[in-house]
């Protein structure tokens, strides 16, 4: 009702990038935690930095993926 529906709509382009980030987010937290128990101080110690990292993975990926699907 308020969005249009938009064109440039790749839906495997957005399955990709999620599995991306979901991987992403998880090595990363899996990563940060096995830091945190070894040197006793975490790897990344702002929440803020892994969320934006993560949308950044997104969109980066989604972007790649809608190119790479558009030309197939």
């Amino acid at each position: 009702m308020f969005f249009k529906p938009n064109p440039n709509f790749h839906p495997k382009a957005v399955h990709t990038a999620l599995f991306t980030t979901f991987i992403f987010w998880s090595l990363l937290l899996f990563v940060n935690a096995i830091f945190e128990q070894i040197q006793g101080v975490s790897l990344v110690q702002s929440s803020f930095v892994m969320l934006i990292s993560g949308l950044s993975i997104f969109f980066l990926t989604e972007f790649v993926c809608s190119c790479f699907y558009r030309t197939k």
